[in-house]
């Protein structure tokens, strides 16, 4: 048997179920007995080998979903430090202009308050999560090594 016949489990079930059913219970001769304990015995190395390809497999699987968790966790703190940045500068950014807006109250600067009022009105309208929004862009951005990211 190749060794693609041990990866469809279905195929290889019903291959053995045949190949069982066509062995003589009850043989006429010697000859035919051991030919009959010759292919169970086939079948039970197959059988084997089926249960040891299977086992791979399943390693394969482990070791590709544990890398697939890494890429997750390596993007997740990427996300998360995107945003902590861009949360932080929108702070400083709010606490400059309301700085700005009390010197210009107190000097009783109009146009100067009315320039700080539609910057703050801009800054609260614009989100970091509008970057974030295109999720599909976002995942090829974090997947490709050579994208720059600025904070």
């Amino acid at each position: 048997m190749e060794n693609n016949n041990y990866q469809d489990g279905d195929a290889f079930v019903e291959s053995v179920g045949t190949r069982i059913k066509g062995i003589a219970v009850n043989a006429k001769n010697p000859g035919q007995a051991v030919a009959n304990l010759v292919e169970l015995l086939n079948v039970a190395a197959d059988v084997y080998k089926f249960t040891e390809a299977q086992g791979t497999l399943r390693e394969e699987i482990s070791a590709k979903r544990e890398i697939m968790l890494e890429k997750i966790k390596a993007q997740k703190e990427l996300m998360l430090a995107y945003l902590a940045k861009s949360f932080d500068e929108r702070k400083i950014n709010f606490e400059s202009l309301f700085k700005r807006m009390d010197v210009a109250i107190e000097k009783n600067e109009v146009q100067q308050l009315a320039i700080l009022a539609d910057s703050i009105n801009k800054l609260a309208a614009s989100s970091p999560f509008k970057v974030l929004a295109d999720s599909a862009e976002t995942m090829k951005a974090l997947s490709d090594d050579k994208h720059e990211w600025n904070f």
